[in-house]
C-alpha cells in the first residue's frame, strides 16, 4: 500500500475498487460486442496448451478450461478466463507423491486419518475420502523453519513437469504460462485462499539488477493473476534491499543467512492492519517468503500467507 499516514491504517487499497470495477466492466462490454469473433479466431488460431503446445481438441476443449461455475464461486469477478491447458498437462502439473502437504508450510508430513487408524500417504486426488479430517503428527520442516507465515497453498511438488514449467516461467516470453500456472494454482486452492481472506497480494521481489538481466519476475505475473481473482489489489510494497547469491545451491542455514534483512518496504508503502498473501514462485525451505513475512509483521500486517506454484524438499 502507498501513501502518507493521512488516512486510515489498513484501508488505503479500497481506493482502487472504483478504478478495478471500470475496467471488468469495459472487458464485459468488449466481449459482449465482439464475441461474435471468437469463432473465427478459435478457426484460424486454434487454442493451444500453455505447457505442451498441442492444440486443444473441440470435444476436450471444455473439460481442459477453466469451469466457469467453479471460477464464478471463488471469485468475485462475473468472468473467468479459460485455462487452456490439456488435461494430461493438468494432471502431471498437479501431481504429489509421498505424505500429505502440511497445512501449515506445505511440506510433506506424517499424517493420519483418525477414522481409519492409518497414514495418509500418496498424491491429495488419490487418498480415499474420510468422514475425518486427517491429523498432520508432526511437520519437521516447521519446527526446523519457525515459520512466521500461517500456511502455505502450492500446486504440486517442484519435480517432474512442474519443475520444468516453473523454471520457464522465469523467462518473459513464458509470462502466458506462469499466468496460466496461477489460474490452476487458484482453481485447486481459490478456496484455502480466499479462507485466508486476504486484503492485500504482495509479490516476492527481485533485485533491480537481476530483473533488468532477466527481464520479468515470474512472482509479480503470478500475484497479479491471484489479486484479479480475489478482488484485491496486487502491490510491490517489498523490495530487495541487496542483492543475494542464489538459493539452489545453498544449505538450509546458509539459504536464512543470505536472505537475512534482504527485504525492506518501498518508500510510502505500508501494510498496517492487513492480511497479505505473499506470492513466490517456488518454496524450498521457506527461508525468502519467511523473511518477507517478518518484514511486513514488523511493519504491522495482521497476518501473511503464502501462495506458490510449487514445493521442493528443503536441504538437510
Amino acid at each position: 500500500m502507498q501513501g502518507g499516514n493521512s488516512q486510515p491504517p489498513g484501508h488505503r487499497w479500497l481506493r482502487l475498487a472504483p478504478l478495478r470495477d471500470a475496467s471488468a466492466r469495459a472487458v464485459q462490454t468488449v466481449r459482449r460486442c465482439f464475441g461474435w469473433l471468437l469463432p473465427v479466431v478459435d478457426l484460424l488460431l486454434p487454442p493451444r496448451c500453455a505447457f505442451c503446445g498441442s492444440d486443444l481438441p473441440e470435444d476436450g476443449r471444455d473439460t481442459a478450461l477453466l469451469s466457469s461455475s467453479r471460477a464464478q464461486s471463488l471469485s468475485q469477478d462475473a468472468e473467468s478466463p479459460p485455462l487452456f491447458l490439456c488435461q494430461p498437462c493438468m494432471a502431471a502439473l498437479t501431481v504429489w507423491t509421498g505424505p500429505l502437504p502440511c497445512p501449515r508450510c506445505g511440506a510433506a508430513a506424517p499424517s493420519v486419518r483418525p477414522a481409519e487408524g492409518i497414514t495418509a500417504a500418496g498424491s491429495p486426488a488419490d487418498t480415499p475420502e474420510s468422514t475425518c479430517e486427517p491429523i498432520w503428527l508432526s511437520c519437521p520442516e516447521c519446527a526446523r523453519g519457525k515459520f512466521r507465515f500461517e500456511q502455505l497453498c502450492h500446486l504440486g511438488a517442484y519435480q517432474g513437469d512442474l519443475r520444468n514449467a516453473v523454471l520457464r516461467c522465469k523467462h518473459p516470453q513464458h509470462g502466458y504460462l506462469a499466468a496460466t500456472l496461477a489460474e490452476l494454482l487458484w482453481q485447486r486452492q481459490g478456496q484455502q485462499l480466499a479462507a485466508f481472506a486476504p486484503q492485500l497480494v504482495v509479490p516476492i521481489p527481485m533485485h533491480w539488477r537481476q530483473r533488468a538481466w532477466r527481464g520479468a519476475n515470474a512472482p509479480e505475473t503470478i500475484a497479479a493473476r491471484l489479486a484479479a481473482r480475489l478482488n484485491l489489489p496486487m502491490h510491490l510494497t517489498l523490495r530487495r534491499a541487496r542483492a543475494t547469491k542464489p538459493q539452489h545451491h545453498l544449505g538450509r542455514a546458509a539459504r536464512q543467512t543470505n536472505v537475512r534483512r534482504a527485504f525492506r518496504l518501498r518508500p510510502g508503502y505500508h501494510c498496517q492492519g492487513a492480511r497479505v498473501l505473499v506470492v513466490d514462485d517456488v518454496v524450498t525451505t521457506g527461508a525468502t517468503v519467511n523473511a518477507a513475512a517478518k518484514v511486513l509483521l514488523a511493519a504491522g500486517a495482521q497476518a501473511v500467507a503464502v501462495a506458490a506454484l510449487a514445493r521442493a524438499d528443503g536441504p538437510r
